[in-house]
């Protein structure tokens, strides 16, 4: 009978072990879902910030042409506005850098 007396308190132990480690699994748990739930906002948030990069980069690009456009056009203009009809523009690469040159004859010495 000495070992009914024992396990009382042996079994109220043993359940307060088991209690603290069911606890520590639901902790562990929730902290799974809530990184889980973190790394999927971070996911969207890192595809959202490559989408705004991308729209930035298309528009720096529809800037630049288009600020290239208007000295072609002013340029082009002025060549046949001129009273040297040698007078050529030219574009340099893709760049949409300009430039005016004279034919050699037209150069005075």
């Amino acid at each position: 009978m000495s070992t009914d007396t024992a396990a009382p308190p042996q079994a109220q132990q043993l359940a307060s072990i088991f209690q603290k480690a069911y606890a520590r699994a639901v902790a562990l748990q929730r902290m799974d879902e809530q990184i889980s739930a973190l790394l999927e906002q971070r996911q969207r948030l890192e595809n959202e910030f490559r989408e705004a990069q991308a729209e930035v980069n298309d528009e720096c690009e529809r800037m630049l042409k288009s600020a290239s456009i208007a000295p072609a056009k002013i340029l082009a203009q002025l060549a046949a506005e001129s009273d040297t009809p040698d007078v050529t523009v030219t574009t340099t690469g893709n760049n949409g850098r300009l430039g005016r040159s004279r034919s050699s004859s037209s150069i005075r010495s």
